[in-house]
């Protein structure tokens, strides 16, 4: 989830599955405030989910309040300014804890830094938590499925990998990321990339 401030608006963005452009002229800016997985749930107050390759405006979910933010963001001579005042109006309306919060960020922090977790049975066995309960919990608070958190990271990791110096064994890399198959790995690297593995690596 982010909270995507321009000008004269504010508004939400939910998990996008495709690649998507922004196009800055003249005056333009953005600034851009990223929730921790799970993070954006207790403000929201319903599943995070449905707002899966959506916007809405900001105050629809922070209020009046909001309509003032872009505004006195777009005042701020310096990124270090805008982030304080970023920072005192989401402090302001902070809701109470929610333990599953903490939950949320720590399985999708656990698939990010173990690249052995290539399915979602391998991250039930890892943290413990049976299925149902991770779908549940990703779809309320992260807002997508486990899989596809899964997958993302792991083409982030092949990205990675081929921004290094040696050579890559592109059936060899598929395979270790998880995919059955070269042609399922190329038409999901190419929905991120935009280009296949192919065309932007060595």
């Amino acid at each position: 989830m982010h909270l995507v401030i321009e000008r004269n608006e504010s508004h939400l963005y939910g998990v996008h599955t495709e690649r998507f452009e922004r196009c800055l002229e003249g005056l333009d800016f953005v600034f851009g405030i990223k929730f921790k997985p799970g993070g954006f749930y207790p403000f929201l107050q319903s599943p995070v989910s449905k707002l899966v390759n959506r916007s809405l405006p900001a105050q629809t979910v922070f209020g009046t309040d909001c309509q003032s933010l872009a505004p006195r963001i777009a005042t701020c001579a310096t990124m270090d300014a805008m982030m304080v005042v970023a920072e005192v109006f989401l402090l302001a309306i902070l809701p109470p804890h929610d333990p599953n919060v903490a939950c949320a960020s720590m399985l999708v922090s656990t698939i990010a830094g173990d690249l052995g977790i290539t399915s979602v049975d391998q991250l039930m066995t890892t943290v413990a938590i049976d299925k149902r309960t991770l779908q549940r919990l990703f779809q309320k608070y992260v807002g997508i499925g486990t899989k596809w958190v899964i997958k993302r990271y792991r083409l982030h990791e092949a990205i990675a990998q081929m921004q290094g110096s040696a050579p890559v064994n592109w059936a060899a890399l598929a395979l270790g990321l998880g995919y059955f198959d070269q042609a399922h790995f190329g038409r999901d690297f190419r929905a991120l990339v935009g280009q296949s593995p192919t065309e932007l690596g060595p």
